[in-house]
């Protein structure tokens, strides 16, 4: 069952993205899988990736306004600061901070009350996953993995999400 998950995505990207978008997401995916996660199909063009038996992220791929269709990871879990036992450079949490998924009016239940900390700062008007990219690349990719490590590792160590 996971070798055939892991065509659906892939097939899905190569048929969806194109040029580098389309490079760096069959990287990630490939990333997800050597490292212990899978990926599972939710939705059409949605997955949830997966270590054990809990999300870690999500991704969409997505016809945004450029009406090409974009990668989007949303990020799950705890990002309200970082763990002592696994400390972030402050590059990535300042990446990361760049990215808080604030809602643009998507029409859901993103109000003042959605609020959330995302590495000790507070935010209102959060769509959903705290953290948000679309086609990530270069240190914003290499943060996107750091950021799928410290949740693992809050996965691992069972560490109460807030």
């Amino acid at each position: 069952m996971e070798n055939f998950s892991k065509q659906i995505i892939c097939d899905a990207v190569e048929q969806l993205l194109f040029g580098k978008a389309q490079e760096r997401a069959l990287d990630l995916v490939r990333y997800f899988y050597d490292n212990g996660m899978s990926v599972v199909l939710v939705d059409l063009n949605v997955w949830n990736v997966m270590f054990k038996d809990e999300i870690v992220c999500s991704l969409w791929l997505f016809k945004g306004e450029r009406k090409c269709y974009s990668l989007y990871v949303f990020m799950e879990g705890d990002y309200s600061h970082v763990y002592s036992k696994f400390p972030l450079e402050e590059s990535v949490v300042k990446i990361a901070l760049k990215h808080v998924n604030k809602c643009i009016e998507c029409g859901g239940r993103c109000d003042d009350e959605s609020c959330k900390t995302v590495f000790g700062q507070e935010y209102r008007n959060i769509c959903g996953s705290p953290i948000k990219f679309v086609n990530p690349c270069g240190a914003t990719m290499a943060s996107v993995k750091k950021l799928l490590e410290m949740r693992k590792f809050s996965i691992f160590n069972k560490l109460v999400l807030t």
